[in-house]
């Protein structure tokens, strides 16, 4: 099922008439070099996602980061037992834009 507003919308008016309601959303963030960024990232995502009828996770994924994305993200997990959590840093290129790269090994 796709989450639109009008999914959201439909799932909140039965929630409002008492029918217990809960969506599954799994969000998959790719990360390369946003430490700056991630706290804000994290806190937009619960203050956006907390108030709906929807059960949510995060997965971080750090893209062969070398700035301290890592260590931050590691830090918010442990801080916030967030659902979801951190993979292991991957090497660089591993993603999207290494697949036209033939494979190590």
């Amino acid at each position: 099922m796709e989450l639109n507003q009008t999914t959201i919308a439909q799932a909140e008016e039965r929630l409002a008439s008492g029918e217990q309601v809960r969506l599954n959303v799994s969000i998959v963030i790719p990360v390369y070099n946003e430490a700056e960024s991630l706290p804000v990232l994290h806190q937009t995502l619960h203050q956006a996602l907390d108030e709906k009828p929807i059960e949510w996770e995060v997965v971080y994924v750090d893209d062969g980061s070398n700035d301290a994305s890592l260590p931050i993200l590691i830090e918010i997990a442990s801080n916030d037992r967030m659902r979801g959590g951190v993979t292991p840093k991957f090497r660089p290129n591993y993603g999207y834009r290494g697949r036209d790269r033939p494979c190590p090994g």
